[in-house]
């Protein structure tokens, strides 16, 4: 959408309104400029040069349209615009006024209006355009039906591009200020009000009902807020019976609400979060695997939303009309499927080729189509890239079918923070963090002072024994040292790890050295990679990192490992030494004498 015409207007009032008001005015001002135009008002009620130089009776007519199109926001555009002072209200009007004229507005399309009025509610953010084109293409075949429900539609993003291709939609949210935005595309597109748009809760009150029952719709797409929680009791209480995990989840809830009212397909998108999580997702997984639901999951790249966030969302296409045992997996969660446009935004890619692979259009290396048993085995995790293999975690899986291999808890034991609410006998230690983890392999002298628990024996567990791996499960996923032999027995001055690690302890019949050179490897990386969840902080879950098949190392082998890391080792101190010196040299260069040292 050009947002040109829009951004120009804010110039002339900016300071006028409050910021959250100012764009909505010119956009009302925007429509009503193009209603004129396209001749959907009558003459009386249209845009004139002699309006623009007279804002009051601007207003009046606003509040005429207002009553003519039974629309609300004409009414209060009449009251924001009489806050301006006359001569921002008639430099305003006056460039609506020529940019309509000037053939400015002839393209324009308001769908994605949202985008420009970023702010307010966190639930009314827009999602990226072209993943609103996304949507529709995935619905292609069911989008020349008018039996179409939008909850949580208030961006009015897919319902500008459903009317945009002469269709209507029913289109139902929970705030009051999403109704202006929403009728304002409505009264652009539709000549006559045929859409229905009801302001009201999907999840506690929905409003589109037949006889009492929920309204079943050919085409549902849904885009429940990211991260929001209900009650509990909701799910107890619900007078429809449409939810069956116990979950304040409002996504959970929302996926549930969509398919008690589709009776064909339902398209909603959600965090990463859905995918893989436990809990009431990991029951509603569990569900519509057994119902045969699931038709396809696409797994989009992170830094898509707006404004630029690095959560990751992915869409769920399901389906109510034709079970699926095999669900099709398609991964564009890769540099592949998007493109910068800013520091902190991407911009989605390829959306036709993406909605091809979903729909099983053309067949590719992002998709493969994977039996809901094999889905089970995998405890019901839904991220297409654990499936889905890029170029190198295909070489990964190829080397590693070459070797003969175990699973850490076969060959370790992993160990994790322990977090005392209530210290009754404190012990002083040191705290190893990500900065203590070198380059070289080996931890550095922790340098962080913390107090853990002391009066239980089992905690001597939680203190780091030399030759641990330590590994980052939180965030900088993937980190990975090993403790030296030096370091301290467990007890006051011992070494612990924070919250974000893990220590993998192994067997007395292993090596670690040569565990630890295989983990901080390409082929290591590229293995923990496959197994990073999370939506806005990356983790690994310790039943994921017990379940990781390692190879087993030869003899050979180990000690090919060890000299690498002892060499890894010898360069890291040798930089050490090198940064030391070159910052001697600098300061030798420039010192001052000890006088104005002191003065100084």
């Amino acid at each position: 959408m050009n947002q040109k015409p829009i951004s120009d207007l804010l110039d002339d009032i900016r300071g006028e309104l409050p910021s959250e008001l100012a764009p909505l005015l010119a956009v009302t001002l925007l429509i009503w400029q193009q209603l004129s135009q396209t001749q959907r008002l009558p003459a009386e009620l249209a845009l004139t040069k002699d309006l623009a130089n007279a804002p009051r009776d601007a207003e009046s007519v606003l509040k005429r349209i207002a009553s003519h199109l039974q629309i609300d926001v004409f009414h209060v555009a009449a009251k924001w615009l009489s806050q301006l002072s006359n001569r921002a209200a008639c430099q305003i009007l006056s460039m609506v006024f020529l940019q309509g004229q000037n053939g400015r507005l002839d393209a324009y399309d308001p769908s994605d209006l949202r985008t420009v009025l970023i702010g307010g509610r966190g639930e009314m953010n827009a999602l990226p355009p072209e993943v609103c084109d996304l949507l529709l293409m995935l619905a292609a075949d069911k989008i020349d039906s008018d039996s179409i429900y939008l909850p949580w539609g208030g961006t009015g993003q897919v319902f500008g591009r459903l009317l945009k291709r002469g269709l209507h939609a029913n289109v139902e949210f929970p705030y009051e200020e999403e109704k202006y935005l929403v009728e304002l595309i409505r009264a652009y597109y539709e000549k006559s009000p045929i859409s229905r748009i009801q302001v009201s809760d999907p999840i506690k009150s929905p409003s589109f009902l037949e006889g009492g029952r929920l309204t079943k719709f050919d085409l549902v797409i849904a885009t429940p807020p990211f991260g929001a929680k209900v009650d509990f009791e909701l799910h107890a209480n619900d007078p429809f019976d449409r939810f069956r995990e116990k979950s304040n989840s409002l996504t959970v809830l929302g996926i549930r609400h969509a398919l008690a009212q589709t009776k064909g397909r339902a398209i909603i998108v959600v965090t990463n979060g859905v995918l893989f999580s436990g809990g009431g997702e990991k029951r509603l997984r569990k569900d519509l695997l057994e119902a045969g639901q699931i038709e396809a999951v696409i797994g989009l790249p992170a830094g898509l939303l707006l404004p630029g966030t690095a959560i990751a969302m992915s869409i769920l296409v399901l389906n109510n009309e034709q079970r699926h045992d095999r669900v099709r997996l398609v991964n564009c969660d890769s540099d592949q499927f998007k493109t910068a446009e800013s520091r902190v935004r991407s911009k989605l890619t390829q959306v036709e080729y993406i909605a091809a692979l979903a729909m099983g259009q053309v067949q590719g290396q992002e998709v493969r189509v994977v039996h809901r048993d094999e889905l089970f085995k995998n405890d019901m995790n839904l991220l297409p890239a654990r499936y889905v293999l890029d170029a190198a975690m295909s070489q990964v899986d190829h080397f590693l079918g070459d070797c003969k291999t175990r699973s850490i808890e076969d060959i370790a034991t992993i160990i994790r923070p322990i977090l005392s609410a209530n210290i009754e006998e404190p012990i002083p230690a040191l705290e190893v963090g990500a900065q203590d983890m070198t380059n070289g392999g080996y931890i550095d002298q922790p340098q962080k002072s913390v107090v853990v628990e002391g009066h239980q024996r089992r905690n001597d567990a939680q203190f780091l024994k030399p030759m641990d791996i330590v590994m980052v499960v939180k965030g900088s996923v993937g980190k990975i040292s090993i403790a030296p032999l030096d370091t301290p027995p467990p007890g006051p001055g011992g070494w612990v790890i924070g919250q974000t690690m893990a220590v993998i302890r192994t067997n007395s019949d292993i090596d670690p050295r040569g565990l630890v050179v295989f983990l901080r490897s390409d082929f290591g990386q590229e293995l923990l990679r496959r197994l990073v969840s999370g939506t806005a902080i990356a983790f690994l879950q310790t039943r994921e990192l017990r379940q990781l098949k390692v190879p087993v190392l030869t003899q050979e082998q180990t000690q090919q490992a060890i000299a690498v890391l002892e060499r890894q080792q010898q360069v890291s101190q040798e930089i050490l030494r090198l940064q030391k010196e070159l910052k001697l040299i600098q300061v030798d260069a420039w010192q001052l004498p000890p006088d104005e040292q002191a003065a100084k």
